[in-house]
Parts: structure tokens; C-alpha cells; sequence
């Protein structure tokens, strides 16, 4: 089956812009202003004493920006994504790039973390194990995301109906595809009262369509119904209809799919052999 994506993942899938550190004597963790310094070149001071401060006010504007960027960005390729259906495939290999971008950030916050641990403040500690969170999260919402867009079939058979073409909008809960196993099909027949205390499970029917004329299928009986019943419309004779039978369920071998649903058939019921 081909990969799909619904409109409600279309808005799941945002940009980002990844973050660096930079390296000194002195590091900062998270951008932000720098409020007081205590030390000049050439003072002394002891470990662990701050010599400056700055404000994370400008983090918060910056993320922001960040968001703004990222949702113009999504809205940008989702209207081109509306002229042109065939970015669709282009849309799926983005997200696990960006799955895979995620699941790498994950590595490298995980290393800074352990970096720091070595000799990192508490306040250090916290804002490195605050971004490995939010990396996490990330990723298990790409996860998420990759699950979505990967559609498989629910069992091994022939397609029957196909309801979408590649580069059309699949709505949520929508069918794509019929599939039905046909390695086995059941026939339904009607039985009349007056002889349905002759049919036993497991008796041997012999089955005939008219697309085969010349073949004869092999089935056993599986099910015989508890209460007798009109004969359906769908049988060819009035006079049929208005008599009181049971139905009677055969299975049918089909390895080579010959038989299709909907066929009309003729079975016979074979006495004394089950």
C-alpha cells in the first residue's frame, strides 16, 4: 500500500531550528542578555563564584520568532502542497528527515547533559535535562508521526475496490482499500424445511458456476441455521420466495481465486459422505 497523509498530520509536522553552544572558559547555556559583570581582566576570583549574570528575557522572544518562522514555513508548504498533490511523496521523506534529525538531537542533548554532570551547576544540570526532555518529546511525537504515515494491509489477499488515487487527500477514518482472502470463500445456500433434516456438518457439496461449466468445485458443510426463514428475494423464482427454508453455509477451497464474490452458483449436497 502506498504511504498516505491525512490533514490532521499535515499539521502535526512543524519546522524547528536546532541550537549550539559555545565553548569557553565561562560557558552559557541558554541565550540572553548579560546583565553584571563582577570581574575584570586580570581579578582573581574562586570556583564556582558567578563573575557574570545575564537575563533569559530575550529567550522567550527568540523562541517565539523561532515558532513564527516555523508556522510560516508549514503554512508555506502545506499551500504548496494544496497546487501541487504530487509533493505528497516529497512530504513523507521530510518527516523521517525530520525524524531522523530529532532522534540525532536526542544523542548529542544526552551527551551535553553528561558533560555537564561532570561539573556542571545545578542550574546548568536543570536547563541540560530540561532540553534532553524536550528533545524526547520530539522524537516520540515524530514517532508518532512515522507511524501515521505508513499504511499496512490487515491480511495477505486480493484487492477488490480501490476508492483513492496517489496525490488525493485521504479524510481520517477513510477506506482506501478493499482486500479480501479468498484462499476459502463460503457459498449460501437455501435448504427446504421438508429435506434440511438430511444435511449434517461436514457433508461433501459439490459446487458449479457458470464461468466454469466444466469445473467442479469441492466444499464441505460448516453451518447449519437454527430457524427456518422466507427464501431471500435474491433467489430467481417467485414461488421459491414464499417457501420456508434454513440456510446452509458451505466452505469452499479457493487456492487458485477462481471463484469471486458475487458469482452465482449451483451446489449439490452429496448424502451418506461427510
Amino acid at each position: 500500500l502506498q504511504k498516505l497523509l491525512s490533514p490532521e498530520v499535515y499539521k502535526q509536522v512543524m519546522s524547528g531550528q536546532d541550537g549550539t553552544y559555545t565553548s569557553g572558559n565561562i560557558i552559557v547555556v541558554v541565550s540572553g542578555g548579560i546583565a553584571t559583570v563582577y570581574k575584570k581582566v586580570g581579578m582573581q576570583f574562586e570556583a564556582h563564584l558567578a563573575p557574570i549574570h545575564y537575563w533569559q528575557s530575550n529567550v522567550a522572544v527568540n523562541q517565539a520568532q523561532a515558532g513564527l518562522k516555523g508556522a510560516k514555513a508549514t503554512l508555506y508548504r502545506l499551500n504548496r502542497l494544496k497546487e501541487n498533490p504530487v509533493a505528497l511523496q516529497a512530504q513523507v521523506n521530510a518527516a523521517q528527515a525530520e525524524y531522523e534529525t530529532a532522534k540525532a538531537n536526542v544523542q548529542v542533548a544526552q551527551a551535553a547533559l553528561d558533560a555537564l554532570k561532570a561539573g556542571a551547576t545545578e542550574e546548568e544540570i536543570a536547563v541540560a535535562e530540561a532540553q534532553v526532555e524536550q528533545a524526547r518529546r520530539a522524537l516520540a511525537s515524530l514517532e508518532a508521526q512515522r507511524e501515521l504515515l505508513t499504511l499496512t494491509a490487515p491480511l495477505s489477499g486480493l484487492v477488490l475496490e480501490r476508492v483513492i488515487q496517489p496525490g488525493e487527500l485521504a479524510a481520517p477514518g477513510a477506506t482506501l482499500l478493499t482486500i479480501a482472502d479468498l484462499s476459502q470463500v463460503t457459498l449460501t445456500i437455501y435448504v427446504p424445511e421438508t429435506t434440511i433434516g438430511r444435511v449434517r456438518v461436514g457433508q461433501r457439496v459439490a459446487v458449479t458456476v457458470d464461468t466454469f461449466p466444466d469445473r467442479t468445485f469441492e466444499g464441505t458443510v460448516a453451518r447449519i441455521a437454527d430457524e427456518a426463514e422466507f427464501t431471500p428475494r435474491n433467489v430467481q423464482t417467485k414461488e421459491e420466495r414464499v417457501n420456508l427454508v434454513f440456510a446452509v453455509e458451505v466452505r469452499i477451497p479457493n487456492p487458485d481465486g477462481a471463484l469471486k464474490p458475487g458469482m452465482p452458483a449451483d451446489a449439490v449436497i452429496v448424502e451418506g459422505e461427510s
